[in-house]
């Protein structure tokens, strides 16, 4: 699962920030339907939690002053994981931005990282190529050319693709 993700990640964080916000503080409802399943053991599911929780709060240090907007978080179900926090985005919109970035810092500086999570990020500190965390985006290009129905068909036949093999395929 962390490879999928890894690979993807570029596309999957490739967005504007409101959706890559409902993304990260969504996640929590994909872990969970793959614990239910059991396709995620106890320990992965809880270092998944922490993950989780690691990213919301950066998630919530990024969007700083403008928090509000992105308080339909709470209208989503089974939302009670974070509920605690909806005073503090609601307040971000009725007050000043200096005062609003204020309020997100402090509570996000009173966030401390798992030791699992800390180690994880020295080590990437020290190997990931922060300058090029983002592979470029690239055209996809067919190996081969689509076969019409009305062309010959492949298998040397003699007759039409449509009228030999098109419905084997």
């Amino acid at each position: 699962m962390s490879e999928h993700i890894d690979k993807r990640y570029d596309s999957l964080f490739d967005s504007n920030s409101l959706e890559m916000f409902g993304k990260v503080w969504g996640m929590h409802y994909i872990f969970d339907f793959l614990h239910k399943l059991q396709l995620l053991d106890d320990e992965y599911a809880g270092c998944m939690a922490e993950n989780l929780a690691y990213h919301r709060n950066e998630m919530v240090k990024y969007m700083g002053a403008e928090l509000w907007q992105v308080s339909f978080i709470f209208q989503w179900p089974d939302n009670h994981l974070w509920a605690d926090l909806k005073p503090l985005f609601e307040s971000t919109y009725q007050k000043p931005t200096e005062e609003a970035r204020a309020m997100v810092h402090d509570f996000c500086s009173g966030y401390v990282p798992g030791p699992r999570i800390e180690s994880e990020l020295q080590r990437d500190k020290k190997t990931r190529d922060f300058d090029n965390l983002y592979t470029p985006v690239t055209t996809y290009i067919k190996d081969h050319a689509d076969i019409g129905r009305n062309d010959p068909c492949p298998c040397g036949s003699g007759k039409k693709y449509k009228k030999c093999c098109m419905d084997k395929n």
